[in-house]
């Protein structure tokens, strides 16, 4: 066969050109069969032809387990998890737009997403549930006398993007990598975050992530409404929750950070069952 032969899909048989298609591990796939996949397959390489039609297969029953699906609960604004707990499964998706440069949109029922055949999975398939908050910084600086200078103390403008990751023992689908707010938190600070004060240890105790050595004069917020939890004015808030100074500057990052907060301690709580 030569360089530039043509090859074979080896699902469908049409003509796979030179760069086109995926590569198998004993054959070929189309470009065509791929986007019947799953969207968070991308393990080509290592797949057969035989578990490839497998896939294909279960992906036209998934059609039937999206038909019975009723939606209970929903998270997310860039990317979507959709849960039915009543029949202990849920649906993902990474991108809320409906294409590259597509709007997104607020999504509350599993029937916003139907047409995209969004992976129904079942809640025991599901081995671990982490969150992922990544934080990027920069220092925000003052002009004087026509240059930029440090703050005293520094102002710290700081950054936060959450992510639910979700590993599963699943046939083709390994992990699930999420999205959740669509644009970064932003928290300006005077000063450095604090990571040995109370601000730490209430977003521990909103996770569900182990509390050590909390002192007596250390408040920590026990009540789980959202409501009572966010809605407190600033100055009723511990200072420094959640490593952060409060103040009106920042009182409105610090409800959003706290609100995602929220929302992955729901999805771990559910997902975790």
């Amino acid at each position: 066969m030569g360089l530039f032969d043509k090859k074979n899909c080896s699902i469908c048989g049409a003509k796979i050109g030179l760069l086109g298609g995926h590569k198998l591990s004993d054959g070929n796939l189309c470009k065509d069969c791929a986007k019947k996949l799953s969207p968070w397959f991308s393990d080509y390489k290592s797949s057969t032809a035989q578990s490839i039609g497998a896939q294909l297969e279960d992906r036209e029953e998934n059609k039937k387990r999206l038909a019975a699906f009723k939606t209970t609960k929903c998270f997310g604004e860039y990317g979507s998890i959709v849960i039915d707990e009543d029949a202990g499964v849920f649906a993902a998706i990474s991108d809320s737009a409906a294409s590259l440069f597509g709007e997104r949109k607020e999504i509350t029922d599993i029937a916003q997403i139907i047409d995209r055949n969004p992976d129904v999975v079942r809640f025991d398939q599901v081995t671990d549930v982490d969150i992922d908050i990544v934080q990027t910084q920069r220092e925000e600086k003052q002009t004087v006398n026509g240059q930029q200078v440090s703050y005293n103390p520094k102002h710290i403008l700081y950054m936060y993007m959450f992510y639910a990751v979700i590993k599963l023992d699943h046939p083709y689908i390994p992990m699930m990598r999420i999205q959740l707010n669509n644009d970064a938190v932003q928290i300006p600070n005077e000063g450095e975050r604090l990571s040995n004060k109370i601000g730490l240890r209430l977003a521990a105790y909103l996770l569900d992530l182990p509390i050590r050595d909390v002192r007596e004069t250390e408040r920590i917020y026990s009540n789980n409404s959202l409501k009572d939890v966010l809605l407190r004015n600033p100055y009723a808030m511990p200072d420094y929750s959640y490593g952060f100074k409060c103040s009106l500057r920042n009182w409105d990052g610090i409800q959003r950070y706290g609100y995602y907060l929220l929302m992955t301690r729901e999805i771990l709580e559910t997902l975790r069952r």
